[in-house]
């Protein structure tokens, strides 16, 4: 069935403990929902290589400062700390870049609706315009 079973998916998100932990904490959310709203980040959250500026600087500093950190996303005016699909921690952004953030999903969100595969072909950094 091409790498999909019935309601499990290949790329399923695990979440750690203390990554549960942040997200219960700095969201207000219950334990219930954790897992929704990572899956929501990785789908809709912004990548590095998305973002410009001195907010593109700050998440690669964090990208160097959690070493193994391969994924990290910004969405919602928190910043999602990933190595490969497994949630490590989720961190605030800096209120100076939250204008930026918000741009920039904007932006992607704009791109994945008017299609998935519009999207991936022409993704671009969020420069505003």
């Amino acid at each position: 069935m091409d790498g999909k079973t019935k309601g499990h998916r290949k790329d399923k998100v695990k979440i750690t403990y203390h990554g549960e932990k942040r997200a219960r904490e700095r969201l207000g959310i219950p334990r219930s929902a954790v897992r929704k709203n990572t899956e929501k980040a990785i789908r809709y959250g912004v990548t590095v290589s998305e973002t410009y500026g001195p907010f593109r600087n700050y998440l690669e500093h964090l990208y160097l400062t959690y070493g193994t950190a391969n994924n990290i996303r910004a969405y919602n005016h928190f910043v999602y700390v990933f190595v490969d699909n497994v949630l490590i921690t989720i961190l605030n952004v800096p209120t100076k870049y939250v204008d930026v953030s918000e741009i920039c999903q904007r932006r992607k969100y704009n791109l994945m609706t008017e299609g998935e595969s519009h999207y991936v072909k022409n993704r671009k950094r969020c420069v505003p315009k």
